[in-house]
């Protein structure tokens, strides 16, 4: 099944000669017209005859199809969740392919959450009475006419319409009571008890921290002089052909029998971003045309031409051929020039953190071992000293909150911001609730820092501070329940998902497969 990082691809079109910017121009278009199909034409396509056959399968559950079409769960959806993102979205957002996909796989997912929570409840012999349909019917504020229920204005909706209805309120019906009855599990007396003792050890500490963003230049220099051969250079032009390895090979063939240019050949028949400069795509680094291989090698035979070199026919890692010709030869990394300096350090953050948190962590602990000696020396030696965080509880990745607020409290990474991460750290957390008073700790690796530290404090928290989960406790475990049900329901073998064969299908003229 294709992803949307696969298939998002810009579509290449002749522009007219006279516009400033073609690519900008055509680009606006294809987004106007994506635009319009996702939330005007296609919410609209099947009219409101339900005997006209026009919609979209995108899969089915149980054996019953999760369809588009005019009025159905999914088209409601579609809209509501558009409404839900517009407002978080900028207009170029909203207009862009992966938005579209976004909202129309949320509305699908929705979908199919519920025609699972459906087929579970009458597997489960969940029953729902007409008499409940019609008072659910009658209570709906569409037909209400000074808070009574109007007669005239359900007669006017046409009876597919209404039948259409009785049978969503049915099935509202019965997923209320499944959720309800079926899966209704109250919290225990005793539960609530245990959740709060959990809660009310605090333990307030103090740290140092190293930056990982200190990392010398000194030592990335070092790393760069053992590791040069990734920054060797090259200057290139390329031609990728899509359609077969066999149209490459005879496009090679032409251009090294002189037949056609290397420009020309790109410019008629390549499908990458460089095709409209003749192919030409200047200055590359080894680290950046290995990413090209699924096989290094083919990076190095590339390397080892010579100025106007024509490479044999490269497979690449995106299911394409690739022909480069060398504009000018390879050349050694020269590591005294600052920018090359700069692209080791940015390549380095990329793929290789793990050196740079291995220097921060033996300088954090470095640091813990001078301190626990004397600690004006220590900060004199590493320009690191001690600075003190607010007690927090052990609240493991935040797990007890609600909207990203922490109900029973937090480590306040706003006040100590070098210590975010933390609390998804399972062993800084079980360390600074285990380790004794005033002892230094070794070194963690967090999100931007290495640090060190020493339990300063420790305390419990009142019990008005933690009444809040007298309320929140039920609420948290119906909502992880629900979450629970849905992964299960979703895995069931009898739910076919075709999305993204559909999607793209439809709104790309593509196929997912």
């Amino acid at each position: 099944m294709a992803s949307l990082k696969t298939k998002n691809r810009a579509a290449e079109t002749a522009a007219p000669a006279r516009h400033p910017n073609p690519l900008v121009y055509y680009g606006t278009i294809v987004i106007l017209v994506i635009t319009v199909i996702a939330f005007v034409v296609v919410p609209s396509f099947s009219g409101t005859d339900a005997g006209s056959g026009q919609r979209l399968v995108f899969g089915s559950y149980a054996g019953k199809p999760i369809a588009y079409e005019s009025g159905s769960y999914f088209a409601r959806q579609v809209q509501a969740v558009n409404a839900e993102k517009q407002e978080s979205v900028s207009q170029d957002e909203a207009g862009s392919i992966n938005y579209i996909y976004e909202v129309w796989m949320t509305a699908f997912q929705r979908t199919a959450y519920r025609f699972a929570l459906v087929d579970a409840a009458e597997r489960a012999g969940v029953l729902v009475s007409d008499d409940a349909v019609n008072a659910k019917l009658i209570a709906d504020p569409s037909f209400q006419v000074d808070g009574r229920f109007s007669r005239e204005r359900f007669d006017k909706v046409s009876k597919f319409d209404k039948n259409r209805m009785l049978e969503n309120l049915r099935e509202d019906l019965l997923i209320e009571r499944y959720l309800s009855d079926a899966l209704g599990l109250e919290s225990s007396p005793e539960e609530l008890a245990h959740v709060k003792l959990a809660a009310t050890p605090r333990r307030a500490i103090e740290y140092a921290a190293v930056p990982l963003d200190a990392y010398p230049a000194s030592e990335r220099a070092a790393w760069a002089g053992r590791n040069s051969a990734l920054f060797r250079t090259v200057s290139v032009s390329r031609i990728t052909v899509q359609s077969s390895e066999k149209d490459a090979e005879a496009l090679r063939a032409r251009i090294a029998d002189g037949k056609i240019s290397f420009d020309e050949a790109a410019r008629t028949s390549s499908t990458d971003q460089y095709a409209a400069a003749g192919g030409k795509v200047g200055v590359k680094a080894f680290h950046e045309l290995r990413s090209d291989f699924a096989d290094e090698a083919n990076a190095e035979a590339v390397f080892a031409l010579p100025k106007d070199g024509l490479s044999p026919v490269l497979e690449s890692n995106q299911d394409s051929w690739i022909i480069y010709r060398v504009d000018e030869a390879a050349a050694s990394a020269d590591l005294s020039d600052p920018a090359t300096l700069d692209a080791v350090g940015s390549y380095m953050k990329a793929w290789e953190k793990g050196v740079i948190e291995d220097w921060a962590a033996a300088r954090a602990g470095a640091f813990a071992v001078a301190a626990t000696e004397d600690a004006a020396a220590a900060t004199a030696e590493y320009g690191l000293s001690f600075k003190g965080a607010e007690p927090f509880p052990l609240n493991l990745s935040s797990g007890f909150s609600s909207s990203g607020f922490p109900l029973i409290g937090g480590i306040d990474t706003y006040g100590s911001p070098e210590l975010a991460g933390a609390d998804a750290d399972r062993d800084f957390m079980k360390a600074v609730f285990s380790q004794e008073p005033g002892t230094i700790s070794r070194a963690f690796v967090l999100d931007s820092h290495a640090v060190v530290f020493r339990v300063t404090d420790s305390s419990d928290a009142d019990a008005d501070s933690l009444s809040i989960l007298d309320y929140y406790l039920p609420y948290y475990a119906g909502n992880l329940e629900q979450n629970s049900v849905a992964e299960l329901l979703l895995d069931d073998v009898r739910f076919k998902n075709d999305f993204d064969e559909v999607f793209f299908r439809v709104f790309l003229g593509e196929s997912g497969s």
